[in-house]
């Protein structure tokens, strides 16, 4: 690879040690649990309320606040799961501008995965 060789490797030696404490530290078991907990709660409001004709505040109040407490997607991921699945839908079938934003948003993210996976290649072949 040339006389550079040994900083080359020791940069991206340190890229992945980093990548690696990122990915370590993102604790994805307690997030799991959180959102168990919270979707239990939330299907036991679901139970309360399903055989009810109108709900009243105090049960509107809990169910907004569990909602506030949880951490949500972002719209993109609704879209995005909603085209995925997009035969087996009843109801809430994407729209025209959602379907743009989905399509959008695919090549985006293999666009830029593409150059990030392709860079390290790149600067090697480049000195």
């Amino acid at each position: 690879m040339g006389n550079d060789s040994d900083v080359i490797m020791t940069i991206l030696a340190v890229i992945i040690l980093v990548i690696s404490l990122v990915i370590t530290n993102l604790n994805f078991k307690e997030r799991g649990q959180e959102l168990r907990k919270h979707h239990v709660k939330l299907l036991e409001i679901y139970e309360k309320t399903k055989n009810i004709d109108s709900v009243d505040a105090k049960q509107k109040e809990e169910y907004y606040q569990l909602l506030d407490e949880v951490d949500n997607h972002k719209t993109i991921d609704d879209i995005y799961a909603r085209m995925q699945n997009i035969k087996g839908l009843k109801s809430r079938i994407p729209e025209a501008l959602e379907e743009c934003w989905y399509y959008l948003y695919r090549v985006t993210r293999f666009i830029l995965l593409a150059f990030l996976y392709l860079l390290p290649f790149s600067i090697l072949i480049g000195n």
